[in-house]
C-alpha cells in the first residue's frame, strides 16, 4: 500500500428529500447520451409553443399541453424519490460510508454492503454533492455538508483517484 494514501475515510450522511431531488436532477447532467432523452420533453413543449406562435394563435389548450412537457422530468424524479422513500425505510438513511483500498462500504440501520473499486466507474464532485456512480445512471449521493472534517475530501480523493476516475 502506498504510504502517502490514507487508510480510510468515513462519512455519515442522511440526505433530505430536497437534497435527493436536487441530486437526481444533477445526476442527469452526468448521464451522457441519456441526457438527450430527458431533453425530449422540454423540446416537445417548446415545439408546441413555437407552432402556436407561428400560426399566431395561442390557446389555453395549447399552453396546457405544452406546460407539462417542461415539468415531466422533475415531477417524475419527485415521484420516484417519494415512492422509494415511502416504501423502503433503508432509503431514508442514515448511511455510513467508508472508503478504503478495497472500495466503498455502505452501512445503515439494517444493512451492510461493500462495493469494490472495480464496480465504481467514476466519482464526480458537484457544488453540493459527491456522486459515487455504481452504474452509468445510478449514483450514491453524499451531500458535501456531511463532510464535517475539512481534510476528508482530499483524503477521499487520494484513495479514490488510485482506483477510479475522480473529477
Amino acid at each position: 500500500m502506498n504510504p502517502e494514501v490514507p487508510n480510510s475515510v468515513t462519512i455519515s450522511a442522511q440526505p433530505t428529500f430536497g437534497e435527493m431531488f436536487v441530486a437526481s436532477m444533477t445526476i442527469i447532467a452526468y448521464q451522457g447520451w441519456l441526457m438527450l432523452l430527458h431533453a425530449i420533453f422540454p423540446l416537445m413543449g417548446i415545439s408546441l409553443l413555437w407552432i402556436q406562435l407561428l400560426v399566431d394563435r395561442f390557446t389555453v389548450k395549447g399552453i396546457a399541453l405544452a406546460l407539462p412537457a417542461f415539468f415531466f422530468t422533475p415531477f417524475l424524479q419527485l415521484f420516484l424519490i417519494w415512492s422509494s422513500r415511502s416504501r423502503n425505510k433503508i432509503d431514508r438513511g442514515p448511511y455510513i460510508y467508508r472508503f478504503d483500498s478495497e472500495g466503498m462500504h455502505v452501512g445503515g440501520l439494517n444493512f451492510q454492503s461493500t462495493i469494490r473499486w472495480a464496480a465504481i466507474p467514476r466519482i464526480r464532485l458537484s457544488k453540493r454533492f459527491l456522486l459515487v456512480f455504481i452504474t452509468p445512471t445510478k449514483a450514491h449521493v453524499i451531500p458535501l455538508r456531511s463532510l464535517t472534517v475539512p481534510e476528508d475530501l482530499s483524503r477521499l480523493r487520494s484513495i479514490a483517484s488510485v482506483h477510479t476516475d475522480f473529477r
